[in-house]
């Protein structure tokens, strides 16, 4: 955006005075802050007021600030400009005018006759600490000039001196280094101007997307929330050990409960402040229909970790909660559970006593008939021992190697069809499939529901196992596997069962013996499920 601003002065004589100013940017910030484009010095103002972009062919004005904005009169917080509107904002009155030429936007800036002095009246100190006499300003002056640049430069050229002064109770060159980067950003070490593009400005939040946009993810599906954040809110650079910012007041300033953020429509459901006193209860992966796992599975937890043991083709097995989960590499998740890694030991899938070694497939219930049409189909083709065998045509049974007639093809492999039928009927109905799955008969076929494990119980936080398989925190400690006779059951653990280690970084100092757990300990900002953060937004 390319905006034309035109500052008028009125004298007391009635002549105007006026000066102009160009400002090209993302957006044009407003506000009592020395880092506003446009510094509005009025007490009414807040430090970051408002602020003035062009999206979509429009000139479209927003403020943070509870007072808001007054536009035609009208009190604002999200308002369309056009030519001819006027802005109110404390003392000071924006007018539209038509922009020239390659301009975006042009508005002329004056205080507001009608507003009283005491309001656009600087704030002056209420301590004055300067000092009156001339020769121990100079001193000072001198002084700080010296500890601050002269010692210090001593050691710019000379690397022993340089090493000397920093390790002597004299200034040295580390007043000057900000500190060493964070290692993911190692490699710009020596090209400070990736980030810092303009001397003596702070970094700017398109410094960063220029990296991480491709990659970075949004947190909410609107951004108005973030319009006046900076990436350097939350993350703190040339501080190694940590890049993040810890604190639960990153978090807690949009997702407390109060005033400002109801009319900001934050969700009462995501009011958390502090984990052990101010967090609401878990809510579950979206999968969930009226709090049960709707997996569509036949599975009791109870049955399969009888202490007793199980009845299985190898003989009596006990088993437990690491036979079927077992975590990832890293032991932060745990790996998908599948039929033939951790259930066909001892569910198989076998349809043929003269032939234990042989099973069906797992998964496509087509795929499983057309399987036993074939195996029938060669078995009789070859004299499968079988009484259905006897009713062929008695030069069948002849010595092998014996050329059958077409009929007599056909009468074998219509045979053979009739028993893969039954088999499978046998087989999803009755023996196997049913025991673990809905199944649904559909004329001459079968429907197998298909089976949907959830992944990840808490979607929109961060777990890991790892850091809680410990002697004091066995699985059962957290998930009541033991009692649970039904696949319906949800065998997270509540919040509770949490706060009895955890605290958070608020309440931390009054918990004996809990670890002090802020936000960003569980919970990620950038939510990969969202879109990537668009550069147009808090770009300054």
């Amino acid at each position: 955006m390319r905006a034309l601003i035109r500052f008028l002065t009125r004298s007391a004589t009635g002549t105007v005075e006026q000066r102009e100013r160009v400002f090209e940017g993302d957006s044009l910030t407003l506000g009592r802050a020395t880092d506003r484009v446009l510094h509005l010095k009025d007490r009414r103002v807040a430090l970051k007021h408002a602020r003035i972009l062009h999206s979509g062919g429009r000139i479209l004005i927003s403020s943070s600030a509870t007072a808001g904005v007054i536009v035609n009169g009208a009190v604002q917080r999200d308002a369309q400009l056009r030519v001819g509107d006027t802005v109110g904002i404390g003392s000071n009155l924006l007018k539209l005018f038509d922009p020239p030429a390659g301009f975006d936007l042009a508005f002329t800036v004056e205080l507001d006759p009608a507003a009283r002095a005491v309001e656009t009246a600087p704030l002056t100190p209420r301590l004055d600490l300067r000092l009156r006499t001339r020769w121990v300003s100079w001193a000072l002056f001198v002084g700080v000039l010296a500890a601050c640049l002269f010692i210090p430069a001593l050691g710019v050229k000379d690397a022993d001196l340089q090493q000397a002064l920093r390790t002597m109770p004299f200034p040295d060159d580390g007043w000057w280094r900000s500190g060493a980067l964070h290692a993911a950003h190692g490699t710009l070490d020596s090209t400070c101007e990736k980030c810092h593009e303009q001397p003596f400005v702070r970094v700017r939040d398109g410094a960063c997307l220029s990296c991480h946009a491709g990659s970075l993810h949004s947190h909410a599906e609107s951004h108005a929330t973030f319009a006046d954040a900076r990436c350097t809110d939350c993350h703190a650079e040339h501080q190694p050990a940590q890049l993040l910012r810890a604190g639960d007041q990153l978090c807690a300033g949009c997702h407390e409960n109060t005033e400002e953020n109801h009319k900001n429509h934050i969700d009462m459901k995501f009011i958390a402040t502090d984990f052990l006193t101010d967090h609401p209860p878990f809510r579950e992966a979206d999968a969930l229909l009226g709090g049960q796992d709707r997996s569509g599975l036949k599975f009791p937890h109870d049955v399969h970790l009888d202490p007793a043991g199980l009845k299985a083709p190898q003989g009596t097995v006990v088993m437990g909660c690491a036979d079927c989960h077992r975590p990832e590499p890293g032991g932060a998740r745990m790996q998908p559970i599948r039929m033939e890694t951790h259930c066909q030991n001892c569910h198989r899938l076998d349809f043929d006593p003269a032939d234990p070694q042989r099973q069906v497939p797992h998964g496509d219930a087509g795929q499983v008939l057309q399987t036993l049409i074939e195996y029938y189909s060669a078995r009789y083709l070859e004299s499968y021992p079988d009484p259905l065998a006897l009713a062929r045509p008695s030069r069948m049974a002849q010595r092998p190697g014996v050329v059958l007639n077409a009929a007599e093809r056909e009468r074998a492999l219509e045979l053979a069809r009739a028993k893969a039928q039954v088999t499978a009927r046998d087989l999803f109905e009755r023996r196997v499939c049913a025991s673990c799955h809905e199944v649904r008969a559909e004329g001459s076929r079968w429907r197998v529901e298909p089976a949907q494990l959830i992944g990840r119980w808490m979607p929109r936080a961060r777990f890991d196992h790892s850091r809680h398989a410990t002697a004091a925190s066995p699985c059962e400690s957290c998930h009541a596997a033991k009692d649970s006779g039904a696949a319906e059951d949800v065998l997270m653990p509540d919040i509770g069962q949490c706060r009895q280690c955890h605290a958070g970084s608020r309440s931390a100092h009054t918990a004996e013996n809990l670890v002090p757990s802020a936000c960003t300990l569980c919970h990620d900002f950038h939510v990969p499920s969202r879109p990537p953060w668009p550069h147009e937004v808090s770009a300054q």
